[in-house]
């Protein structure tokens, strides 16, 4: 299962430890001495009685909350933190309640996410678990969008897929204001840090820096954009480039400040589950709304770009596909991805001219690009079966009819070097349907001992194949042998096709 990555924030934070005896009841200086000496039942009935007295005493609910974080009551501690926090009447409590309940938050965070990174798909008792601690959390730090993923991923780990949807949601309707700022100022994550800058059109106010353990750097830029704070968080990546991860705008004024410079990231995931929910429910217009807003906030999302371009194209909009992924290669002339994005769409509309044109400029880039290996080599046999079927038209028609093999036969040719080249790659090395691909072509051109030598190596690949794609594989090997005219072979693999059924 994937592992999520834990956002350890360690922070020093004094406890509540010694009160002012100063005016205290009775029963709150008992509390207090009985506290003092760990004596926590004895406190806390004599807290409960000065709460039932004094329902507003804030020194009473502080010590309570201090008993129950001891205790790891972390919920009552909560609760009661925040009731000490309502009343607290002098600065020097606020102080104290407002660090505890960030030490609470941030506890119930970690464990939370422990506690889930620990479910290994059976033990569905720890969901609930890694749940409390997130319900914790909403409940002191409505802001933080984290908790609504974890729980919209747990969710959907139980099956409730309706109720996965409104953790996302609310995810999603959280992001609203930052996600708004970025469109209206222009930038998006991932953005160079320089270009951020650029984009924003002023200074900024202050900026931290700070080495990490790694030994990159992480800055966090402060703006006031009209009117309100925005803190911007870039981190250096492995190349040192210096990359915008994360933005909070108009962040709650009533938070610590230390909390406003605390650097989490945003999650496409919530995006990407609404978009695929809405497309299974075939509303193509609302699962477009999020992929969109994905492509806004990631234009270097390939996937989402991908997915965009496959939706407009489902809603019937091929035009504004192309146009939009024509101008994306115009915008990033030496991007590899949207000369890819782009040489998909034109081999979907069966343009196999002008996509081996945008492959070819994706492979001037990389010419180790796997993906782009393959659909070129899909281009050009898609071309050539588009000059062989017209020629097969006419001998239909006209029994004297030659077949002009050098019309497509160099295309099959440049097809198998493509698909022999991504052969080479990671991606491709053991894919029997490449492999399939290949040997099809050598079977038209009559190359016999590359055909064999295509059959031999789907025979080692078979342990590789899943068990539900396996009628597919024996039918390639089935092609194959009857062409290679391997007879024992081709009577082995239908024997293997029966007992499948």
């Amino acid at each position: 299962m994937k592992r999520i990555l834990i956002l350890l924030v360690a922070l020093v934070i004094g406890a509540f430890a010694s009160q002012s005896f100063q005016c205290s009841s009775k029963n709150l200086t008992t509390a207090k001495v009985a506290y003092s000496n760990k004596d926590y039942p004895k406190a806390m009935d004599y807290l409960q009685k000065e709460i039932q007295i004094n329902p507003t005493n804030a020194e009473a609910y502080a010590i309570l909350a201090d008993i129950y974080k001891e205790q790891e009551k972390w919920e009552l501690a909560a609760e009661n933190a925040k009731k000490a926090l309502e009343y607290a009447k002098t600065e020097d409590l606020k102080t104290r309640e407002n660090a505890l309940i960030q030490q609470i938050w941030i506890e119930c965070y970690n464990r939370g996410i422990n506690t889930f990174n620990s479910y290994n798909g059976s033990n569905k008792q720890v969901l609930d678990e890694a749940v409390k601690y997130f319900d914790i959390g909403i409940n002191l730090r409505p802001n933080i969008l984290d908790f609504y993923r974890f729980k919209g991923m747990i969710s959907e780990y139980k099956g409730d897929t309706t109720k996965a949807m409104e953790y996302y949601s609310e995810y999603v309707k959280k992001m609203e204001t930052d996600v708004n700022i970025a469109e209206k100022k222009g930038f998006y994550i991932d953005m160079p840090r320089d270009k951020f800058l650029q984009t924003i059109g002023e200074k900024p106010i202050n900026t931290i820096s700070k080495v990490t353990e790694a030994y990159d750097t992480n800055f966090v830029d402060y703006f006031k954009i009209d009117g309100k704070e925005l803190y911007a968080f870039s981190n250096a990546n492995d190349l040192g480039e210096k990359l915008l991860t994360y933005w909070s705008y108009d962040p709650n004024p009533n938070l610590p400040n230390e909390e406003k410079m605390m650097p989490f990231s945003f999650s496409m995931d919530a995006y990407g589950a609404l978009a695929q929910y809405y497309y299974n429910k075939k509303d193509y217009d609302k699962s477009f709304k999020y992929i969109d807003m994905i492509t806004k906030l990631q234009p270097n999302n390939v996937e989402a770009q991908r997915s965009k371009l496959s939706l407009y194209q489902e809603m019937g909009k091929t035009d504004i596909a192309l146009k939009e992924a024509i101008a994306l290669t115009k915008t990033d002339p030496n991007n590899k991805s949207t000369w890819a994005q782009l040489g998909d769409l034109q081999q979907n509309l069966k343009n196999y001219d002008d996509a081996i044109k945008s492959y070819e400029r994706a492979l001037e880039i990389d010419p180790n690009y796997d993906i782009v290996l393959r659909n070129i080599a899909s281009a050009y046999k898609n071309k050539a079966s588009i000059i062989q079927k017209a020629q097969q038209d006419k001998a239909d028609k006209d029994k004297s009819y030659q077949y002009k093999t050098d019309e497509y036969f160099p295309l099959l040719k440049t097809s198998a070097d493509y698909f022999s080249k991504a052969l080479k790659s990671d991606k491709y090395s053991s894919n029997y349907q490449l492999l399939g691909e290949l040997g099809n072509i050598y079977m038209v051109l009559g190359q016999d001992a590359d055909l064999k030598r295509i059959a031999r190596t789907l025979e080692g690949v078979a342990p590789l194949v899943p068990k539900n794609e396996l009628e597919s594989y024996y039918l390639i090997l089935l092609n194959i042998y009857g062409a290679t005219k391997e007879s024992n072979k081709l009577k082995e693999v239908q024997e293997k096709m029966n007992n499948l059924k």
